[in-house]
């Protein structure tokens, strides 16, 4: 029955659902074939694969597959942003407490709490995209309506916080998804360097941060979304 579920959605898929949906510590594993494309759908297709792809997406058609530039300031405002007539996304904060939260539960054995702060992190960017809209910005942009220059700088500000936010997230994902991950940071150029420790890897603009210029490819989706009118997977007679 594993091997057939691998067949169809791959290693990672199977070995995300297993260490996030038990059994761990008290609680036993729910392994329904609903439950299992449901998750796969929530925190997969629909969490960090499509927060990844509309990222390297938009970043390929605005800024020709580049990191765009930002302006960093010695008071550290571009580690944040706030959308107008909405609270403060400060993705600096955000990443830490996510780092923090990882190596507490991974500490503690919490295998999936430790796994989850990354499909968090990946909820509070697509969350931000909701609440900028860059592509609205984008659209304005082309057509010369108000201050063109400062929109740009804008978009790009936005869509930085977001591919260095989705790197990290990356990072706290890649226990159980090794391959999956390990074909966002090839796409990214950003694979982690063999011995580096998670805190440094994932600090927010730091030395491993995602640099300007520096290309990302949209490449094939990590995970296509599950239909779950197909009939389980059946093992092989």
């Amino acid at each position: 029955t594993l091997k057939a579920y691998i067949d169809r959605y791959g290693l990672d898929a199977l070995r995300w659902y297993l260490l996030t949906q038990g059994p761990l510590r008290e609680t036993d594993a729910d392994f329904s074939y609903a439950k299992f494309v449901e998750v796969f759908n929530a925190d997969l297709a629909n969490g960090i694969g499509n927060c990844a792809s509309r990222v390297a997406n938009m970043i390929e058609k605005y800024f020709g597959g580049q990191v765009p530039d930002v302006t960093i300031d010695d008071a550290g405002k571009w580690k944040r942003f706030t959308p107008e007539g909405h609270t403060e996304f400060n993705f600096e904060e955000l990443c830490a407490n996510a780092s923090i939260g990882a190596h507490q539960n991974l500490e503690g054995h919490r295998l999936d709490e430790a796994l989850l702060q990354g499909i968090t992190l990946v909820g509070q960017v697509d969350l931000f995209i909701n609440h900028t809209r860059p592509f609205s910005i984008a659209k304005a942009i082309d057509k010369g309506e108000g201050d063109v220059e400062g929109m740009k700088k804008q978009l790009a500000h936005i869509l930085y916080l977001c591919a260095e936010a989705v790197r990290i997230a990356s990072l706290f994902l890649s226990p159980a998804m090794p391959w999956k991950m390990g074909q966002l940071w090839a796409n990214w150029n950003c694979v982690p360097p063999v011995g580096a420790k998670l805190s440094d890897l994932s600090r927010f603009g730091g030395e491993h941060a995602l640099r300007p210029g520096q290309k990302i490819a949209k490449g094939d989706a990590l995970f296509m979304r599950a239909d779950g009118k197909l009939p389980p997977p059946a093992k092989q007679a």
